[in-house]
Formats: structure tokens, C-alpha cells, sequence
């Protein structure tokens, strides 16, 4: 339990927690958490207990008095979905996806889009899909930003929203397969950990040294020398302060935050890698903790409900995530497909070919390449010292424009920065804080 004294400003709640509100005190309270981690000691009862138990949750999901459908992607989360919604309903389910207008590398950037057409087809959904164009960010982004409430600054957002809208026309009530990735190690940062972690075993008088930092790239060497696995994981998750500290002023760049807020996670938990957890498994629980909470959730549950639609997520159901914290990392990691390989062996009567045999790749969205045409001058109008006036000291507005200038020419590609800022922007004056 913690003590916080009421006052006149906002928190968030913490993630499996509840508040009690009593002369004036509000008091915090923990209600759940994941305390046991890599206990499963062999694959055969993994393997047993991975298919029943995401059944279960799928089928306690599905009931509701309104209708239910599926937000369908390319990949594998969301098709085991549906093969498992299509054997526990007695009429075929209705998904929904999205793709975008965009002409160069069209395949690249509806790869998604596409495989999903397919998999409908393959299960026999009633599929409904839309295309989200550049006229459709500069028509809603500042809604965007308004119902997102918390600052997210990811450029899938504008295509979430445009899919609950969609899907809010024939339900009440959508299935996602958020959470699969940071349940089975399925990034390819989970693997790379490994084997960061056999490097880290040759004596650091070797790793630190000229040659070391002559062969490897500068990021490559980053991670390979990190302090701590908290360090490590903001290498592979944050954007570095190498950018960031050229256009945010000293005074108001905390270059420690968030590694104070991760060792908070870690600590409150009483965690350590040598006790209770494998690396990579406290790779995973930081990722629940923060990007899965922060970001991933709170995207797409933000966008679902600007429309009144009920998102629900079956692979993170309370079950599912004591089981998956309960297998050890291992299990999933693969040399030659990376992760998930013991979620995807259980689940493969639910993935046809042409999913089982896709190599694992993030949801690429245009708006790098949108930047560089219909929305460079939409992005030069609010990352400009007049847009938000009161806050121009905050940045070098300079330095902003040499970066977009240099992102928009094609010579430095920097997509997260320029959303970053651009999100910033718009919700620092939407929400007149």
C-alpha cells in the first residue's frame, strides 16, 4: 500500500492496482501481480498448458450480450484468434484491418493488409477492411491526439483509430492479439539479448577496448557494454540522448528518468537476474510494464473507445500471463526463426502456411514517407517556434528543422523523433496544458 497526499494535479492509476479515497488521503492498492518466473522446468507441460489456457481465455472473452469481432492483422496473434473464435462460435466472425494509400513500396506497407485478406478467406470471416490515407491524418490527427488523453507519440496510432471507427459499424466488441510478442519472446530484441548476455561473459577489459569500438557499430556497442539490464533495455527502446539532447534545452531534458522509472519497476518487485529471472525474462517484464501499458495498450484502447468500442485482449488475460511468466524464455528463442517458437509449434493447426511460414517483421506504416510529401508542410507548420509560443524556449527550433530538413531530403531518416515532437506539439496545445 502507498500513501499519496490529494492534489491538484493528474496521476494514472498503476497498472493492477486499485485507489481508496479517504479524508483526503488516497491510498493505493496492488491487487495482483506476477511473482514466479521461468518454473516450468520442461517443454512438454508448457506446450499442455499453453493451448488450454488461451482457449479458456478466448472463450471467457467472447461472451457478451453485443456483438464481437476481431481486429485481423498479417500476423500470428490475431489468426490464432480466429481460429479459435471460429471453433467456439457457431456463426462466422466479422474482422476488420487496415492498409493505406500509398503508392511506392505499396507490398511493403500492406504486407499486413494483404496476409489478412488471406486469412479471412482461409477461415471464412466476413472481413471489412479500409484504407487510410494522408488527407485522413490532417483531417483527425488533433482528435487523435484529444482522445488519446496521454501523450502517445506512435505513428500506427491515426491507423487505429481509423479501424475502430470502421469496426464500430457492425460491433460492440473486437479481439486483439496484443501481448503475444512480450508473452513468447516474439521481437527480435529478446534474442539479441541472449546473446548479449554470452558476450557479457568475455571480461570486460576485452569488450571495452579500441578494437571493440572500431568493429562494431555505435549502437552495437552500446548494448554490448551496458551497466544493467534496465540499461540495456532502454538501448534497444528509447530514443537516444545523442538527438535528443540537440534540440531539448538542458533545462528541461532529465536525462535519467527513465532509468529511474525502470529500476522503480524492478525494485518494487523485488527482481533480480540472478535470483528469480532469466535477462531476458526481466526483458519481458519491462516491456508489460511499460511499452505493453504505456503505449501498446493504451494506443489502441484509447482509439477503440474514441468510438465507443470495447477492445479485449485474450493473450494477456491474467492466466495467460502467470503462464507465460512461468516458461522459460528459452523455450521461445530460436537461432533460425528468432522467437515464439514453442507458441507457434502448440498453436499451428490455427496458422495456415501462409502465416506459419512468414518471417517476423513490425507493422510498417507510411508516414516516413508521407512526412517527405503530403504532410511536409503540415509537419514544418507545427514543429515552428509559432506554433506553440509560450513553449519555444523549450527547444532548438533549429536544430528541429535540420532534422526534418535531413529526414524529408532522404540523407537521415528520423520518423520516431519527428513524431515525438509533432505529437508533443499538438497535444501540448489541444489539451491547453
Amino acid at each position: 500500500i502507498r500513501i499519496i497526499p490529494a492534489a491538484p494535479r493528474s496521476h494514472k492509476l498503476p497498472p493492477a492496482h486499485y485507489g481508496f479515497l479517504k479524508n483526503g488521503q488516497l491510498s493505493l492498492h496492488r491487487y495482483w501481480s506476477v511473482n514466479s518466473f521461468d518454473t516450468i522446468k520442461n517443454r512438454k507441460e508448457a506446450k499442455e498448458k499453453i493451448k488450454i489456457t488461451l482457449k479458456k481465455a478466448v472463450r471467457r472473452q467472447l461472451v457478451s450480450d453485443r456483438p464481437v469481432g476481431l481486429y485481423l492483422s498479417g500476423g500470428i496473434d490475431s489468426t490464432v484468434l480466429l481460429g479459435i473464435m471460429s471453433e467456439l462460435t457457431s456463426h462466422p466472425v466479422r474482422t476488420f484491418s487496415v492498409g493505406f494509400d500509398v503508392k511506392e513500396q505499396a507490398e511493403k506497407f500492406n504486407t499486413d493488409f494483404n496476409l489478412a485478406k488471406k486469412t479471412s478467406q482461409y477461415f471464412g470471416s466476413v472481413h471489412e477492411s479500409i484504407i487510410l490515407s494522408p488527407k485522413d491524418i490532417l483531417n483527425n490527427f488533433e482528435k487523435i491526439i484529444w482522445h488519446g488523453d496521454d501523450l502517445v507519440a506512435n505513428h500506427t496510432q491515426p491507423a487505429m483509430y481509423a479501424l475502430s471507427e470502421l469496426a464500430k459499424k457492425k460491433v460492440a466488441v473486437v479481439l486483439a492479439g496484443d501481448g503475444g510478442d512480450e508473452l513468447f519472446s516474439g521481437y527480435d530484441r529478446y534474442y539479441l539479448n541472449r546473446q548479449l548476455d554470452r558476450i557479457q561473459m568475455i571480461p570486460k577489459i576485452f569488450r571495452d577496448n579500441r578494437l571493440a569500438k572500431f568493429v562494431l557499430r555505435k549502437e552495437t556497442y552500446r548494448k554490448f557494454n551496458a551497466e544493467s539490464i534496465p540499461d540495456r533495455w532502454l538501448s534497444f527502446m528509447t530514443q537516444k540522448e545523442d538527438i535528443i539532447g540537440r534540440f531539448l534545452k538542458p533545462d528541461f531534458n532529465h536525462k535519467n528518468a527513465a532509468l529511474e522509472f525502470l529500476n522503480t519497476r524492478l525494485t518494487e518487485r523485488k527482481i533480480s537476474p540472478r535470483n528469480q529471472a532469466s535477462s531476458t525474462k526481466l526483458f519481458q517484464y519491462l516491456d508489460l510494464q511499460t511499452w505493453l501499458a504505456d503505449d501498446a495498450l493504451n494506443r489502441v484502447d484509447k482509439m477503440s473507445m474514441a468510438h465507443g468500442i470495447e477492445e479485449r485482449v485474450p493473450i494477456l488475460d491474467k492466466d495467460m500471463v502467470e503462464l507465460a511468466m512461468s516458461i522459460p524464455s528459452e523455450y521461445n528463442l530460436d537461432k533460425r526463426t528468432g522467437g515464439k517458437k514453442l507458441f507457434k509449434e502448440v498453436l499451428k493447426e490455427y496458422l495456415p502456411a501462409h502465416i506459419y511460414n512468414q518471417p517476423k517483421r513490425g507493422w510498417f506504416s507510411p508516414m516516413s514517407k508521407w512526412l517527405r510529401g503530403d504532410l511536409k508542410d503540415w509537419a514544418y507548420n507545427i514543429l515552428s517556434p509559432s506554433y506553440n509560443p509560450e513553449i519555444a524556449n523549450w527547444f532548438d527550433f533549429n536544430e528541429i528543422r535540420n532534422i526534418l530538413d535531413k529526414h524529408i531530403s532522404g540523407e537521415k531518416y528520423a520518423l520516431n523523433t519527428i513524431w515525438s515532437l509533432i505529437s508533443f506539439q499538438v497535444w501540448k496545445k489541444k489539451m491547453k496544458i
